[in-house]
């Protein structure tokens, strides 16, 4: 006898005595969430901030509850339904909607600080990485259409909300890096045979039946499917999200230079690793910078500025600092060199890159790095060689210019000498005997007339008698 799941649902089967109880998943449901989110951002959007507050402690839950089902059929089938991801994306954006207006009405510092905080702890209540990096595309997606929208009364506090915003992502990816956010158990196909799998970003996975680690054909496949690595899967991500949708769009550029103005203070205040700050810096403020559109004074100013002055080496708290500032030096002087001969980078910002990459790679020998690490190309020796060739004709042209200006100088001083002279003698006063050698040489050689000089070659040229008797010494001779 079969017995179909929907008529149990309907209560019109029953299912056989000592038959064990179905289970029944739970699915995604578009239209109940849909309800929802509608319901908590007329709230999210109310006057009242008892109400505000109330809804924003719901959110948690609700975010939890809109992933958890999508995590479920992961690890149920191995895959998840696009249409339903791209559903609950709209979702999260319609939610990012309220939490923006929410923002908007809220007032006095305190109220807004607590709130800002409250907003940026949201980025962990999504159950999968995937998801919580869902959120964050959701909210800036959101805050860059708004951008433009906000006035110069609201712009300090949405300042302020981006900056925590952007700490706790930071904060996020760190906590990815270190192992303290693992990602859910997934269930994966490979060749028939589902394989489970327990992944993180450090460890292999589990065969169920052998009770040995996989091969790395296993893990291979594991990668394609983008579950091995999670914090490539992050960084991968955020990469796209800000370099297609943030930092790209020219509506918001006040916003893009706000992100720059606090990327190296929030990576310092993170206490992150070399390669992940590096990572980092490379992704967001160093190709906001290749891209110009006046940022690139912003991070060379705010970014570059006090990590080739030596802030950051004053505020690494690592175990092993020197080493970890030497490294860290060299992996920037390696992305600086990468978007200096970048064909993405425009052409009048590459020569900033290259002067970054001179000031670091100072940095590192003011430091007493090991040759390895500030080793050069040809390629960087040729452009150190152009530059310093242009440095020397720029100081030829100057040097050029200051013998003309004093040449100016002392013609001016002669034509005055030889008017006070003129004016001394037709007054019948004293001459300066200086002023008098001086006139004395200008009139002399304002007297002496040049040569005239035939110096056009003549050919076969012959005296005619004419010529002869024309002659200065044939008229002495006929006299």
């Amino acid at each position: 006898m079969r017995v179909k799941k929907k008529d149990l649902r309907r209560g019109e089967a029953q299912l056989p005595i000592n038959y064990p109880a179905p289970t029944v998943e739970d699915s995604f449901n578009y239209e109940r969430e849909k309800d929802r989110v509608e319901n908590l951002c007329k709230r999210l959007a109310n006057n009242e901030v008892e109400i505000r507050d109330a809804v924003l402690a719901e959110i948690p839950r609700f975010l939890k509850e809109l992933t958890q089902p999508l995590v479920a059929q992961q690890e149920r089938t191995g895959t998840v339904d696009s249409a339903d991801v791209a559903r609950a994306e709209l979702i999260m954006m319609k939610l990012c909607v309220g939490l923006h207006y929410c923002f908007w009405h809220s007032d006095k510092p305190l109220v807004q600080h607590e709130c800002a905080f409250k907003i940026s702890q949201l980025l962990f209540a999504p159950v999968s990485n995937s998801y919580r990096v869902m959120f964050i595309r959701s909210f800036f997606k959101i805050l860059t259409r708004e951008w433009p929208k906000i006035d110069h009364y609201r712009i300090d506090k949405y300042m302020a909300l981006v900056r925590k915003v952007m700490f706790q992502m930071i904060a996020l990816v760190s906590q990815i890096e270190r192992g303290e956010i693992l990602p859910r158990p997934v269930v994966m196909k490979a060749e028939g045979n589902f394989i489970s799998a327990i992944l993180d970003s450090n460890q292999g996975g589990v065969d169920s039946k052998k009770g040995k680690k996989t091969t790395s054909v296993a893990k291979q496949r594991a990668q394609a499917n983008g579950d091995v690595n999670a914090l490539g899967n992050v960084l991968a991500e955020l990469k796209t999200l800000f370099q297609d949708e943030v930092l790209e769009n020219i509506r918001s550029v006040g916003l893009t230079m706000h992100i720059c103005d606090l990327m190296f203070d929030e990576l310092t205040r993170a206490k992150l690793s070399v390669d992940l700050f590096v990572q980092l810096a490379s992704i967001i403020p160093c190709f906001a910078m290749s891209r110009g559109n006046y940022v690139e004074k912003r991070v060379l100013d705010n970014f570059f500025a006090p990590l080739t002055g030596g802030v950051i080496e004053s505020q690494w708290e690592n175990d092993d600092r020197e080493q970890d500032i030497l490294t860290l030096y060299s992996r920037m002087v390696d992305v600086c060199r990468e978007y200096s001969v970048s064909n993405r980078t425009l052409r009048n910002v590459r020569m900033m890159f290259s002067e970054a990459q001179l000031l670091l790679e100072q940095r590192l020998v003011s430091l007493g790095a090991p040759n390895e690490l500030i080793a050069t190309r040809p390629a960087d020796l040729r452009r150190t060689i152009e530059r310093e060739v242009k440095e020397i004709d720029a100081m030829r042209m100057r040097v050029a210019r200051e013998k003309d200006g004093i040449k100016q100088l002392k013609r001016t001083e002669r034509t005055k000498a030889v008017r006070t002279v003129k004016k001394a003698v037709a007054s019948g006063r004293e001459v300066d005997p200086k002023m008098a050698a001086v006139a004395k040489a200008v009139e002399a050689r304002a007297k002496k007339k040049s040569l005239v000089r035939d110096t056009k070659r003549k050919k076969n040229y012959k005296l005619t008698k004419k010529d002869l008797t024309e002659s200065r010494s044939f008229r002495i001779a006929k006299k």
